[in-house]
């Protein structure tokens, strides 16, 4: 890695601290060349301003896993529902591992802007990239709404790891432990199972 490539990287890391502490409303290319330690005029010539490094750091892992990631123990052979219950598990876990990601998703939560829209316009071809890199991929029942079954459970995946930042129960279930996500993960692969059977 060359030294452009490493100070890509430090800006990129970077935004990612910026943007969960400070969120979307307030970030500006001055806070995020003071974190990384260097001067403005580099990220405008390496992202061209704001919108392409959140683009980057939209793309980059340290923000979102990779698909290799997301499908990572995915049998060839699986059911749509066993892909679904991989998928979600590795979902999970790989959030709970990125806490500026949990942060930011929070922020996103709250506010609308070009900066989020640009960064959920990233996140969404990141889906399909994910998606498409799936061979074999089985198709879900007939007669079953995948779409609005898949959006439930991968927003209870989202609510429980972004909730777990600042409290630490809901709805009488811990979100505190290793143990407790393993529950939780078991769950949602549970009603990915019934879902899809």
């Amino acid at each position: 890695m060359g030294d452009s490539d490493e100070t890509r990287a430090r800006i990129i890391q970077a935004t990612g601290r910026v943007l969960a502490r400070m969120g979307f409303g307030t970030v500006g290319v001055n806070a995020i060349a003071k974190e990384a330690g260097v001067g403005k005029p580099l990220i405008y010539r390496y992202f061209g301003g704001l919108p392409g490094l959140l683009a980057a750091y939209g793309a980059s892992t340290d923000f979102w896993p990779s698909p290799a990631e997301l499908l990572t123990g995915l049998a060839r052979d699986a059911s749509y529902a066993r892909m679904l219950g991989t998928f979600l598990g590795n979902y999970l876990r790989a959030l709970l591992k990125r806490p500026h990601t949990r942060e930011i998703l929070a922020w996103e939560l709250l506010e609308s802007n070009p900066l989020t829209a640009g960064l959920d316009k990233v996140l969404s071809a990141r889906a399909r990239e994910t998606v498409a890199s799936v061979t074999n991929r089985p198709a879900p029942p007939t007669g079953v709404d995948a779409a609005a079954i898949n959006a439930v459970l991968i927003a209870a995946v989202h609510y429980l790891t972004i909730r777990s930042r600042v409290m630490k129960r809901f709805s009488g279930l811990s979100i505190r432990t290793a143990d407790d996500w393993k529950r939780i993960e078991a769950a949602v692969a549970y009603l990915a199972q019934r879902a899809y059977s």
